[in-house]
């Protein structure tokens, strides 16, 4: 297994889902075809312009999810490999299954896909940070703390506050991502401030 070319094509993939994801986004907004106070941000799949760019960034996200999540729980040696692994796969197929049922041909399937994505993968991150605390202080209080903030933000979704919800979540789980795969240069940026 050549672990250099690994960590560069999660890098490359990582940067690729962002910048797809937020173009898509971005234009949706100045094109006026995603209101985030008035949609939920699934409605990028109902429209025929936006479906494949949309599809194909979330399973770009899920996909990533899953590699991630898989070579980083073998790295850092967790006590419930088995488990942690579990959550994060659930979590990965939930948002394909976001992608693959658009929210007026499926809703209940889109919905129960999205709410098992927002809890699990949340649930996930802040299991991993409880294990890693002991193994590695700063990326286990990182993981918990933005699990927390995605818990919060997944809680706005109930005020019918529609994508703004939405938008921290997906922000805050490339953060976390960024975070994970950058681990040896946020430890030295960390340790310049002191952490």
């Amino acid at each position: 297994m050549n672990i250099p070319k690994i960590k560069l094509i999660k890098r490359i993939h990582l940067i690729l889902s962002f910048i797809i994801f937020f173009s898509l986004l971005g234009w949706s907004i100045l094109s006026n075809k995603l209101s985030i106070t008035n949609h939920p941000l699934s409605r990028l799949g109902t429209y025929q312009d936006t479906n494949p760019v949309w599809m194909l960034s979330l399973f770009l996200i899920s996909f990533g999810i899953l590699i991630n999540s898989i070579t980083h729980i073998q790295e850092w040696n967790l006590k419930y490999k088995k488990i942690t692994t579990l959550f994060f796969g659930i979590s990965a197929l939930s948002l394909s299954g976001v992608s693959l049922f658009d929210m007026f041909t499926s809703p209940f399937l889109h919905n129960l896909f999205a709410e098992i994505f927002f809890i699990g993968y949340t649930v996930s991150i802040f299991f991993t940070g409880m294990q890693m605390i002991k193994m590695d202080l700063r990326i286990g209080m990182i993981s918990i703390i933005i699990s927390s903030m995605m818990f919060i933000s997944g809680s706005w979704l109930f005020f019918q506050i529609q994508s703004i919800p939405e938008i921290i979540f997906i922000i805050l789980a490339f953060i976390w991502n960024f975070i994970i795969i950058y681990h040896n240069e946020m430890k030295k940026i960390l340790k310049l401030f002191g952490l």
